[in-house]
């Protein structure tokens, strides 16, 4: 079916273990990016529809297997409030 989206499994292998305290420094927020927004954007997949709708966020094909990717997120980059 051409413009389907296809299913996404994020899966993390560890807690960063300065993770509360940047949230208790910087706050949080979460945003919502429903199919419609990924759809409606005109992306080619959904790694360029997330780089495109999340600030900081950087994903590569690990080892060049369009099956599985590399997440970065750069905090400084992306949208924080005080919690």
């Amino acid at each position: 079916m051409p413009g389907a989206i296809e299913e996404v499994i994020v899966v993390g292998e560890r807690l960063d273990e300065a993770i509360p305290q940047d949230l208790q420094q910087f706050g949080n927020l979460v945003e919502v990016i429903t199919a419609d927004d990924l759809q409606l954007g005109g992306f080619n997949d959904v790694a360029q529809g997330l780089q495109m709708k999340v600030r900081g966020l950087y994903l590569a094909p690990k080892n060049g297997d369009s099956t599985m990717w590399v997440a970065r997120f750069r905090a400084r980059d992306a949208r924080t409030s005080s919690g």
